[in-house]
């Protein structure tokens, strides 16, 4: 297999109108408390160094399937964390009516797809289908708590994808 190197940014990879999907072949979500923690300071200390400097987050190999779809090959963790912390900030501008950033953020979290004719989250993880409610609650205008919203729609959720919640929450606790 032949890779071909690209020089993208986490925006230039998500502002796409691409789905990213998850093999089945994949590991399950399984970033600790601390990595999802690390990932956070070193976005915040970057930030706070230089708003210009550009923060290496590691590669992500991407490969187009026959059938068009692209598939993560690697960087299902760093792609998975850094979903769930665009679908806080979406939740926080959605929050103060910020209408213009609502619009940014959205478009790296969701897309509309055609052939289920609905918006869906952008890394599609037919194993976890927690990552598509947790999204669909992160866009949306609900003031209950994930967990009370997850619970109103029926989700059940186990061991495996409580990963998702807390990386979610801890998120949230951050940005606060």
């Amino acid at each position: 297999m032949e890779f071909t190197p690209l020089g993208l940014s986490v925006g230039g990879l998500l502002q796409s109108e691409k789905f990213y999907k998850i093999p089945k072949y994949q590991r399950d979500y399984v970033w600790t408390d601390k990595k999802i923690k690390d990932l956070w300071n070193d976005i915040i200390f970057n930030l706070q160094t230089d708003e210009n400097l550009k923060y290496f987050l590691g590669s992500f190999i991407i490969k187009t399937s026959p059938d068009g779809k692209e598939i993560v090959v690697d960087g299902q963790q760093r792609l998975t964390s850094l979903l769930l912390l665009l679908g806080n900030i979406c939740r926080e501008y959605i929050k103060i009516n910020d209408e213009f950033n609502i619009d940014y953020t959205k478009k790296y979290c969701v897309l509309g797809d055609t052939e289920i004719q609905k918006v869906r989250s952008r890394l599609l993880n037919d194993d976890y289908p927690i990552l598509e409610y947790i999204i669909q609650y992160c866009i949306s205008n609900t003031d209950s708590a994930l967990e009370d919203y997850l619970e109103d729609i029926g989700c059940d959720i186990d061991k495996k994808s409580k990963r998702f919640v807390i990386g979610y929450n801890i998120y949230n606790e951050s940005i606060k």
